[in-house]
């Protein structure tokens, strides 16, 4: 995984995938990302399924019709163009965070859909920098301050940033000698954002400090990652029925960001995808380390100190227990921890006691899913769950999703 990638051949990942999409706002640095590509994708494979994304949050009037640009330009660029719409009640505060929230998971929700493995965003050098000074002024902890990463797994999808090396103006002189114009977000101009207040900061001075300082946190992040990792491969076990089991040994022989990393995985690999706050995650690890025996919730899951071992399983009492139904494809991403596969319109719920197979503890069984139909019921084991939680710890992606 490469924080920035060096000039040089930013599109290779090209050869080896069959369907890319790019995230296009409409911005000068998704379209020129979009040009870019298109471009590679001639000379390279042009073959390839290449898409356009858009996502209109509906924040503003304007964005509709903003949206509607954006597919002109990109039909005029011969690359189909799908408009994803942010539905529901929008928050009042912390409106931009909960909003790329809401836009990664739109997009990646599509991409899984359409078997499209790979998505690209346009992060610049600029963007870089900006996130790493916004976390400098509230943390030191390099987990944060590695910033943005150059490639990211986002709900079973590639995520590439291949520009985050180049400069914003660079990409603009292009587009101008393209004759392509651009919106500019009036967002980006309300001084009441941070992240505006930064770029104004930003504008006069060199960024190379501050991108040094990424990659140098990247590298501390990937080192206390492999050490995790490699003592979940020695000391736990994840059982298909969706817990995880290590010996507390194992988690006394890390410490700091491995640690936190660890205990981060498995609670959100475990717990519904939800993540805990850096507080509350290392006041759990105090606790884990101390003497005795006990049980305690974050996150959405359960987390049980035996004399020996630590065992993390989902809360039962998080799981919604209404039943679904599985969509048309016949296939459903259920609790952030099962993979459902079965004709479509089969009922999917909660299992439920009273058919609860032998030597599966009830806690256990209250947190697996079932489908039923024809009057059958089955039970669901996970799939590549021991994969996804090594892939979560060995590439750093034990984050909330602020840090996508």
């Amino acid at each position: 995984m490469a924080g920035h990638r060096p000039p040089g051949d930013d599109f290779a990942f090209l050869d080896d995938v069959n369907a890319v999409a790019v995230a296009v706002s409409g911005g000068s640095d998704s379209l020129a990302l979009l040009h870019l590509v298109a471009e590679a994708r001639l000379r390279r494979r042009p073959a390839l399924r290449l898409w356009a994304l858009t996502v209109d949050h509906g924040l503003r009037p304007e964005a509709a019709a903003e949206a509607e640009q954006v597919a002109a330009w990109c039909a005029a660029l011969a690359v189909p163009h799908v408009i994803l719409r942010w539905e529901g009640e929008k928050p009042r505060s912390a409106i931009q965070a909960r909003a790329r929230v809401a836009r990664y998971r739109l997009l990646a929700d599509w991409c899984r859909g359409h078997d499209v493995p790979v998505l690209l965003t346009g992060h610049t050098r600029e963007d870089q920098a900006e996130t790493v000074l916004m976390r400098q002024r509230r943390t030191t902890s390099a987990l944060s301050l590695a910033g943005i990463w150059g490639e990211r797994t986002v709900e079973g999808v590639r995520l590439l940033r291949p520009l985050l090396h180049r400069r914003r103006a660079e990409l603009r002189q292009m587009l101008a000698a393209r004759g392509q114009g651009w919106i500019d977000d009036p967002a980006n101009e309300q001084v009441r954002f941070e992240r505006v207040r930064l770029r104004r900061e930003l504008a006069a001075v060199s960024v190379d400090p501050l991108l040094a300082q990424a990659a140098a946190a990247q590298r501390q992040t990937l080192a206390a990652a492999a050490r995790a990792n490699e003592v979940l491969k020695r000391h736990g076990q994840i059982s298909v029925l969706g817990y995880a089991q290590m010996a507390r040994q194992g988690l006394a022989e890390l410490d700091g960001l491995a640690a936190e990393m660890l205990v981060e995985a498995l609670l959100r690999g475990l717990g519904g995808g939800r993540g805990a706050e850096a507080a509350r995650r290392r006041a759990l690890l105090a606790w884990l380390g101390t003497g005795g025996a006990g049980r305690r919730t974050l996150a959405g899951a359960l987390v049980v100190k035996r004399q020996r071992t630590i065992v993390v399983l989902r809360e039962p009492g998080r799981l919604a227990p209404f039943p679904e139904a599985l969509p048309a494809g016949g296939r459903m991403d259920w609790d952030g921890r099962f993979r459902l596969t079965g004709a479509p319109g089969t009922e999917v719920a909660v299992a439920r006691q009273g058919h609860r197979p032998a030597r599966v503890p009830a806690a256990l069984h209250q947190t697996l899913p079932e489908l039923r139909g024809d009057g059958q019921r089955v039970f669901v084991g996970l799939q590549r769950l021991e994969d996804t939680i090594y892939e979560r710890v060995m590439l750093g992606i034990a984050l909330s999703p602020s840090y996508l």
